[in-house]
């Protein structure tokens, strides 16, 4: 709440935004309360707003800054398209890998904020932009976390984009290192439930396939994961 009453401070100075401003016959009960949420619905100040969380460090914040970022999403009070809005959530998905979180002033490594980048993820898929898909598929190959990479493939079959193939590649991909390194069952099920959402080739996706047939056949799986790889392979 402190984090959040200094933002409003800092940004209520701002030409045109005045907070407690009453005419000699207002009564102070009858001013309005400004709180984050009302800032949020502010098409001048929701952005500053969430982007002023998402700076402050605090996991807590940035959660909920991307929290009412992708409720703006839905309700329309953000352009999905807008750059300053994909640099916040770009900013979020870096928490932890490029951007380290901060301890009383050292490196706080035993907190890299995956749960933040989990929801970053996410958020990207409903944007729908080129530059999501992109970053998107950065995430599947390259996040140290399974349940990142996993939400992140997710959020890339929602996007419905796969021009040259790249996106079941990098879900293929990312399926197989599970499959012979992590054994991460979440992330696997999200990629499969990836797949299943894109229109393959047994041809073509031929390594798809073979994971497929390989999560499929490996009886160490619960069922609902291998009748999921068996979905996929159903949709080939």
């Amino acid at each position: 709440m402190i984090v959040q009453t200094l933002i409003i401070a800092a940004l209520l100075v701002a030409p045109g935004v005045a907070h407690g401003q009453q005419s000699g016959e207002e009564s102070a009960e009858e001013s309005a309360e400004v709180t984050i949420e009302t800032l949020y619905l502010s098409s001048s100040l929701g952005v500053p707003v969430m982007r002023a969380q998402l700076e402050t460090g605090s996991r807590d914040q940035q959660v909920a800054a991307l929290a009412a970022l992708q409720n703006q999403i839905r309700e329309g009070g953000v352009d999905p398209t807008d750059p300053e809005v994909f640099a916040m959530v770009r900013f979020a998905l870096d928490q932890g890998v490029h951007v380290r979180a901060r301890l009383n002033g050292s490196l706080d490594l035993t907190d890299y904020r995956p749960l933040v980048r989990i929801e970053a993820a996410r958020t990207l898929g409903m944007l729908g932009t080129a530059e999501a898909h992109d970053y998107l598929l950065g995430a599947i190959l390259n996040d140290p976390e399974p349940s990142v990479r996993g939400q992140a493939a997710y959020a890339l079959a929602t996007l419905g984009l796969d021009d040259g193939g790249a996106a079941v590649a990098a879900i293929t991909e990312m399926i197989f290192r599970e499959h012979t390194i992590g054994r991460d069952v979440g992330a696997i099920y999200d990629g499969l439930s990836a797949l299943s959402t894109f229109e393959l080739d047994p041809y073509g996706d031929a390594e798809t396939r073979v994971i497929a047939v390989q999560v499929a056949q490996d009886f160490n799986y619960p069922r609902v994961l291998r009748e999921k790889a068996i979905e996929v392979l159903a949709g080939m």
